[in-house]
């Protein structure tokens, strides 16, 4: 079994699950480097080749915090790739207007007091951010951040399909959008 393409991500060149353990990876490591290993197999530019992604990829995937930013990268590629592929756009938090708003039971939004709003709230609610971001037909696509936290949650889930991942259409012109969270809790 040759490891010569060039799009394969770590967890496939260790032919792990994106979800597996670090035990799991540690175990598929050692068992493609035994059989990739210049001292192990007969010696050539490939398996040479082979061995360097082997160790690459397990250099990422043993590390907490390089696997992290991995999985984050390779969510935003797939992100991308959908995107160019079909009518949708990514877009990255930071680059989202974001405002605080009180959010009414009935899901009514309602500006605070000091932002402009009339401080009448009649009900229960609660502040939370809004974010927008204008859509290239003029309209504006407003998301609240307790729905950014539902679709993080169902994208985290479904990180290994790219084509469950969550996007938003905008009501006037058919545009999707996907909101990669590009900023650190």
């Amino acid at each position: 079994s040759k490891l010569s393409n060039s799009s394969e991500t770590h967890y496939e060149i260790l032919g792990v699950d994106e979800t597996a353990t670090a035990l799991e990876i540690k175990g598929a490591h050692r068992e493609k480097a035994l059989l990739y290993h210049p001292d192990k197999c007969i010696s050539s530019n490939e398996t040479a080749a082979a061995f360097r992604k082997i160790q690459l990829a397990w250099e990422c995937l043993r590390d907490e915090e390089k696997r992290s930013e991995y999985n984050d990268s390779l969510k935003r590629t797939r992100a991308k790739v959908r995107g160019a592929a079909s009518n949708s756009k990514v877009v990255n938090i930071s680059e989202m207007n974001c405002e605080l708003c009180d959010v009414e039971d009935d899901n009514e939004l309602e500006l605070d007091e000091e932002d402009g709003g009339d401080g009448d709230q009649g009900g229960h609610t609660k502040e939370q951010r809004l974010y927008s971001f204008a859509c290239r037909c003029g309209d504006i696509f407003e998301i609240l951040e307790e729905e950014l936290q539902q679709q993080q949650a169902h994208d985290e889930k479904n990180a290994t399909d790219p084509d469950q991942l969550q996007l938003w259409d905008c009501r006037s012109c058919g545009l999707s959008i996907q909101i990669v969270n590009d900023i650190e809790p």
